[in-house]
């Protein structure tokens, strides 16, 4: 009954309607699926950045599958409702054009601060090599699993996954981070070893 009820409210609709329709709809629910995907961690999208030699960088993700899918939205619903206010075609075109690309900008350039957040976040982690730390977490021997580490970083007290390339260090050892490896995993020796390793280089040197 419900599906008998839309076809013929759809079939009721202009042809300029059913297409600002889809599109608003289309648009609307794929933004929204993509976006409850890249929460969970099934990100599918598809950026394409154009490096150009213009005044105007593009390269924060103007081209990017989300900035698209904006533009499609806004076109959309802007044309449904100027097509309800009985605009002409021209002015149409020209709202849902203009607002669709406001739309674009706009999420391209959320899409370009979470990113620079992102990468700051990262480029933050270095500073945590050479630093001291306790184990939080038992880090397994010779890099078969991860632990975690107390680390005073950015200002505040966090615990990072850590491994190491020696023996098993129990929790509570102090250690120092070494190395930041892929994913944020910080590599890390305990400090008795480091210490030992020094004097021993010292005695050598006299």
């Amino acid at each position: 009954m419900m599906m008998f009820a839309f076809g013929e409210w759809w079939e009721l609709l202009s042809t300029a309607e059913q297409v600002f329709w889809a599109f608003g709809v289309g648009g609307t629910t794929i933004l929204i699926l993509q976006t409850l995907f890249s929460f969970v961690g099934l990100e599918v999208d598809t950026d394409v950045e154009f490096d150009l030699s213009t005044e105007i960088s593009l390269e924060f993700g103007l081209f990017s599958l989300k900035s698209f899918l904006a533009f499609l939205a806004f076109f959309g619903w802007t044309g449904v409702i100027a097509l309800g206010y009985g605009w002409s075609m021209p002015m149409i075109l020209l709202a849902s054009s203009g607002v669709g690309l406001i739309a674009m900008l706009l999420v391209a350039y959320m899409l370009f601060q979470f990113q620079k957040l992102e990468s700051s976040g990262t480029m933050r982690m270095e500073e945590a090599v050479y630093e001291e730390a306790e184990v939080y977490l038992a880090i397994p021997a010779a890099g078969q699993g991860m632990g975690q580490i107390t680390l005073e970083l950015n200002g505040g007290l966090r615990q990072l996954k850590a491994i190491t390339k020696g023996d098993k260090i129990p929790t509570g050892m102090g250690v120092r981070v070494v190395d930041l490896l892929e994913d944020n995993v910080l590599l890390v020796e305990p400090l008795l070893e480091l210490k030992a390793s020094d004097e021993t280089a010292i005695n050598q040197n006299q």
